[in-house]
């Protein structure tokens, strides 16, 4: 069996869509915890302005699972269907990692 790490990242307000999203690709378990996003605008970041990197932190969670690889593009496509829904310019993100070796 070949195992995938997937991360998968979206602002709070689309904890229980990511939820929903992790369950129809059929990823069975999967853990998530509460992170800061940062993104510094460099337009608006200047010497007048000393806390402007406060201003874009954004409250963000970081799900993680151990999947089979089969689960993987059905995880992808439900995750791009779910971008391609949406209004708001924040995505869900998603990346896939080769698990070489584990207990």
């Amino acid at each position: 069996m070949s195992l995938k790490l997937i991360l998968l990242t979206g602002v709070e307000e689309y904890k229980n869509e990511i939820k929903r999203v992790l369950i129809k690709s059929s990823v069975k378990s999967f853990s998530y915890n509460e992170v800061t996003g940062h993104e510094p605008d460099v337009d608006v970041a200047t010497h007048s302005n000393w806390f402007v990197g406060d201003r874009f932190e954004t409250n963000s969670l970081l799900f993680f699972a151990f999947i089979e690889e089969q689960h993987v593009e059905s995880l992808f496509n439900n995750v791009k269907e779910f971008n391609d829904s949406l209004e708001s310019v924040s995505h869900l993100h998603l990346i896939s990692l080769q698990v070489e070796k584990s207990i």
